[in-house]
């Protein structure tokens, strides 16, 4: 005869828990994740020692990273920290900021349209061109006509593009998404 095992309701919600911990060592960000965790088994009245494993969705959901992964409207924000600036400069350094539009071509060139505030100083909307490549593994870069140059991910199936100034005493970094 086959006995039921019994849980008290602290016993219950402990092995729940456990399980719940299982579901976060599955990861995110697209990568393979694993781990070792606990579940409740109902039958045989016990805790069992499980291991996870989850190959998730790359970051592009399944379109292939090129810069053609990138087309169309995008609203963009950019903040941080202008540590120095070259002599004649007009602009100074010290916190930085700006949002606006690009549009990405689908061939590696854009324009966009920003306000941009050095430390308060605001800067009206102006039109800047450039260039962007992504790569293979959606990592790429993107070059303005300004000098400026950003290290960038395409994410989220190219919905989002994450920023990162990579010009010397520049600490400026931002999203865009696809509008």
């Amino acid at each position: 005869m086959r006995r039921k095992l019994m849980l008290s309701p602290v016993a219950l919600l402990a092995a729940l828990s456990l399980v719940g911990a299982l579901g976060f060592l599955v990861g995110s960000h697209g990568k393979l994740a694993q781990g070792v965790g606990s579940a409740f088994d109902p039958e045989l009245g016990l805790i069992r020692h499980v291991r996870a494993q989850s190959q998730l969705d790359h970051p592009t959901r399944g379109r292939e990273c090129t810069s053609a992964l990138l087309q169309g409207p995008y609203a963009f924000s950019l903040e941080g920290t202008i540590t120095a600036v070259p002599p004649n400069s007009p602009f100074p350094p010290g916190p930085y900021s700006t949002a606006g539009i690009i549009n990405f071509d689908g061939q590696g060139g854009l324009l966009l349209s920003n306000t941009q505030s050095y430390s308060g100083l605001i800067i009206q909307p102006t039109n800047i061109t450039g260039n962007y490549v992504i790569g293979s593994d959606c990592a790429g870069r993107v070059a303005l006509n300004t000098g400026a140059v950003f290290n960038v991910v395409a994410a989220d199936g190219g919905k989002e593009v994450h920023f990162i100034q990579i010009n010397t005493s520049t600490v400026i970094h931002g999203i865009s998404k696809k509008i």
